[in-house]
This record gives C-alpha cells, sequence and structure tokens, in this order.
C-alpha cells in the first residue's frame, strides 16, 4: 500500500476523531463515541501499516532473491491437501536465498504439485532445499496482483522444493490435532457426498476451499454468493446459537452459567481452530466471546467496542491481517450490517412473517453489499447484480448445509453403535440440499448481465467512494447539510478523475501486449 496513501488515511482519522469529539460532546454520547472510534481505529491502522512498511525496508523481505537456491530452516505452519497436489505453508527461520543470509523468520510457501512431501504436518521443524521462485503476478491491466496480496499477507517466496527432511516432530502439538480432526471430517463429508458437492460442503462446513472446482468457484463469484462458502460470521452466529440451545440445560446447574458460557466459547474457539482461524472467523468468535463473557459478567457492552475490541486484538496478534482482503471485507461488512440494516428495515413494516423474513434479507443484503462493493471493485473488478436474488436463496441454504453438516458428524456416533441408517439418511438429504443449491447458482450465473465485469479503480478512487458513502449514509440518517455538500464534493472529484482517466485513455496511443498462459514452473 502506498505511504502516502497511509498518511492521508492517518491524517483523515485524526480529523474524524477530534471533529466527533468537539462536535457532539454536549449533544449526543452515542454519535461522538462512534465517530470518535472509527477515527481512531484509521489512526491506528494507519500507523500500523506504515511500521510494517518500514520493518519490511529494514529487514529487506521485499528485496530477496528469486529464481535462485534456497536452503532453510523452517516451521511448518499448516498443510492444505487438495486431490491434485498439496500446499505447505512455513515460517521460514533462517537460511540462504542464492548469496543473501536471512535470519528474520517470513512466509513462504511450498507448492507440493506431486504430492511427495505428505509425511510433512503442522508444528514439523524441517530442512528445505529447493529453488526460491516469486509469486505470479498477472502484469494485465485491471488483473488481481496475486503476488502484492501474498506479500502483503506475510509470504515473499514460493518454494520449488527438491528435498524436504524432517529435523524434529514434536511429540503432541495442538495444531497436528486439529489439522487431523479436520482431515477425518473432510473424509467423513466425502464419504457421503459427490464430487462437486463436497466441495462445496468443505468450504461452506470446514472453511478448505481448495476442493472447489474452478466452474463452481466462478458461478458462486459470477452472482455475488462467494461469501457463504468461506467461513464467516454467520456460520459461527450459527454454531453459537445452536451449542448455546443444546447446553441452555447446563445453566440450571450450580455456577451453571459459568460452565454453560465456558462450553460454548470452548466450541467457539475449536470451530476457528479447525476451519483454520481465517480473518472473518477470528473476527466473530472474538465478537461471541466477548458478548458471552459481558452476558456471564452482567455487563452491557457496546457493539461497536467489541467490534473494535476484536479488530484491536487481532491486529496486535498479526499486524499483517490489515491486508487482507477477508479481514476488510469482514469488519466493513459488520460495521454496515450493525448500523444500516436497523435503518432500513424500520422503512417497512411487513405484516405476515414470511415478508418479514424476506424483507430482513434484502435488507441485509443491500446493507452488506452497500459497504463492500468499492473493495469488490477495487480488488475483483466485478460488480454482481443479482446479489438481491441471490441472498434470498444462499443464505437459507448456508444454515441447512451448516446445520446439516453439523449432524452428519454427530450422526457418526449412532453408526459406531450399530445404526448407520441415520447417517446414510442425513448424507443424502445433505448432498440434495447442496445439489439444489448448485443448481440455482449455476442457472442465475447463466443469466445475462449477471455480473458487470472488468471494472476498475484507484486507491485514490477506493478512498473518494468510501467517504461519499460515508457522508450520504449520514446525510440520510442524521439530516445534516454539511454531510450532503461533502457527499456532493466527493461525487464531483470521482466524475473529474475518472473523466480524466477516460480522456487520458482515449488521446493515448501505443500497442498493448497481454500477458498470456503463464506459469510458475
Amino acid at each position: 500500500m502506498d505511504q502516502s496513501l497511509l498518511w492521508s488515511m492517518l491524517s483523515f482519522g485524526l480529523f474524524t476523531a477530534l471533529f466527533f469529539h468537539f462536535l457532539y460532546y454536549k449533544y449526543s454520547r452515542s454519535k461522538r463515541v462512534m465517530g470518535f472510534q472509527l477515527g481512531v481505529f484509521l489512526v491506528f491502522s494507519s500507523v500500523g501499516a506504515l511500521l510494517i512498511h518500514d520493518a519490511e525496508n529494514e529487514m529487506g523481505i521485499k528485496y530477496l532473491q528469486y529464481d535462485t537456491k534456497f536452503y532453510a530452516n523452517a516451521v511448518v505452519t499448516d498443510v492444505h491437501l487438495s486431490d491434485s497436489s498439496s500446499t505447505i505453508n512455513i515460517s521460514a527461520l533462517n537460511g540462504y536465498v542464492g548469496d543473501s543470509v536471512f535470519n528474520n523468520s517470513f512466509g513462504a510457501i511450498i507448492k507440493d504439485k506431486k504430492n511427495e512431501f505428505l509425511n510433512v504436518l503442522p508444528d514439523d521443524r524441517i530442512f528445505i532445499e529447493g529453488k526460491a521462485q516469486k509469486f505470479f503476478e498477472n502484469t494485465n491491466p485491471g488483473a488481481f496482483n496475486y503476488r502484492e496480496y501474498m506479500q502483503e499477507n506475510g509470504n515473499y517466496l514460493q518454494i520449488r522444493a527438491n528435498t524436504i527432511k524432517i529435523l524434529h516432530r514434536p511429540k503432541w502439538s495442538i495444531w497436528r490435532a486439529v489439522y487431523r480432526v479436520r482431515n477425518y471430517l473432510a473424509t467423513m463429508l466425502e464419504s457421503h457426498l459427490e464430487i462437486r458437492e463436497t466441495g462445496v460442503a468443505q468450504a461452506l462446513v470446514l472453511g478448505q476451499k481448495q476442493f472447489l472446482e474452478i466452474e463452481t468457484k466462478q458461478a458462486f463469484a459470477g452472482v455475488g454468493a462467494m461469501h457463504i462458502l468461506a467461513v464467516s460470521g454467520l456460520h459461527v452466529g450459527i454454531v453459537f446459537l445452536l451449542f448455546s440451545w443444546l447446553l441452555k440445560p447446563l445453566i440450571s446447574l450450580p455456577q451453571g452459567n459459568a460452565i454453560h458460557t465456558i462450553l460454548v466459547i470452548t466450541v467457539i474457539v475449536c470451530y476457528a481452530a479447525i476451519t483454520g482461524f481465517s480473518p472473518s472467523v477470528t473476527r466473530a468468535s472474538l465478537m461471541f466471546i466477548l458478548i458471552s463473557l459481558g452476558i456471564l459478567l452482567r455487563r452491557v457492552g457496546d457493539t461497536y467496542n467489541t467490534i473494535f475490541a476484536s479488530a484491536f486484538l487481532m491486529l496486535i496478534y498479526q499486524p499483517k491481517l490489515l491486508f487482507n482482503i477477508g479481514f476488510q471485507l469482514s469488519y466493513i461488512a459488520v460495521l454496515g450490517i450493525i448500523f444500516i440494516y436497523p435503518k432500513l428495515f424500520k422503512c417497512l413494516e411487513p405484516k405476515r412473517w414470511i415478508t418479514t423474513k424476506i424483507w430482513s434479507l434484502l435488507c441485509l443484503a443491500l446493507a452488506a453489499q452497500l459497504v463492500t462493493f468499492p473493495l469488490g471493485l477495487y480488488y475483483f473488478h466485478q460488480f454482481p447484480t443479482y446479489f438481491f436474488i441471490t441472498n434470498l436463496v444462499v443464505i437459507p441454504a448456508a444454515f441447512l448445509v451448516l446445520f446439516g453438516g453439523f449432524a452428519l458428524f454427530f450422526s457418526n456416533a449412532f453408526t459406531e453403535l450399530g445404526f448407520p441408517i441415520i447417517e446414510e439418511c442425513i448424507g443424502r438429504l445433505l448432498q440434495k440440499v447442496i445439489w439444489l443449491l448448485n443448481e440455482f447458482i449455476e442457472i442465475l450465473y447463466s443469466f445475462p448481465y449477471s455480473s458487470i465485469t472488468q471494472i476498475e479503480i484507484s486507491l485514490a478512487h477506493l478512498f473518494l467512494l468510501y467517504l461519499f458513502i460515508l457522508c450520504a449514509i449520514i446525510f440520510l440518517v442524521y439530516r445534516k447539510g454539511f454531510f450532503l455538500k461533502a457527499g456532493f464534493a466527493m461525487a464531483l472529484m470521482l466524475c473529474i478523475s475518472f473523466s480524466w482517466r477516460k480522456y487520458e485513455v482515449l488521446s493515448s496511443s501505443g500497442v498493448l501486449v497481454y500477458q498470456y498462459n503463464v506459469t510458475c514452473d
């Protein structure tokens, strides 16, 4: 991320915090606190990003030599298996990259296309000999920069390993136990579902997207339903509600509230671990843990405080999450839903239960889409036009698939007792539900103009878009003329910027050579 933009974000955050603090100090505590929190979050985020940028330059990580010999001692952080290959995530501790010696740990990925190193497990201390390669970078205009994305998430090299030797394997490791549980559950899904449905089930229930077929990914992304395949707050919320209800009888016991809370928190942490502690899952898990502790301690918590507290804790542990797309989308979506959804829902008052639920889903989809579409344009260069229809089906379907997945896992206990019919019936029902979901997505994806593609915006455009959305929302809610004028100013700046870019394109001449069929081998 450009340093000038980070400094701009820092200045804007400081201005926002002071503006809301002094303007609403005597009149509205809720507005003052909300604006001050937003400003402080931008300040801390910008300072953290600037510190990371400077630290990387000092360590020279960004200037590592590529296409050279690589020797290193490393610790395996995770292993992802797929049908055609496996991926090993490592933290390289010390070694050589070409002629350069490094002693600072950094992330790297080993692509094991021939499945030669399947004996490697999480937390193994290993020695690697191979070739250091750059991550693939698509240089076509508007294309997703995969190399930059990986570096912003702490992974700087892709290793083509010739030799991997296990130097030390701990007798027991919590991450190895989680890895084995995840593989066991994945195997259970595979035994009851077809190939296409297995990929969707593993992504939705276990957070493992490497088994998704390319056509399935394209269809879900094209209709704006990719968010249900990434385990997120929706999934953690279902787990929280389900186990809170199942463990409710414990509350009647002595110290029952404490026991109930501890067990629910344990379940949430275990589920987050099995699904890989993605930013959205970690965010939701931290939020529900804080909410549970607040209920236990009889403390009424502020929702925005809980959200920003979870973000602060995550960034303390891993500052690079600030650049993670999942982290950004997750927090922006949940903030938008919490603030916009109640106000949208009050605009209409449906009389019947079914119309209330439909209106609720529409408001939820609109609130989330409104605050996340600029990031979607910036990173993915497309906008799903049928997101309203999509969310009416995929959100209830996600509930059914997640419940069905958990029911299938628990039904294995009846199979061990000699009643396999229960597991078989649940497996067939789950197969049918996922098949219907896939058919709906593919039919919708086949409609004309299911998504608007090849949209390219810059970081400046992204910043201006969010300022415009923020000003528009505040004006519509609080009817302050200042924000109407500011919104018009942001819209004018966007129009001028897009017009100038269009003029530059039309007035320029040259030959554009597109990158085609490039591989990392």
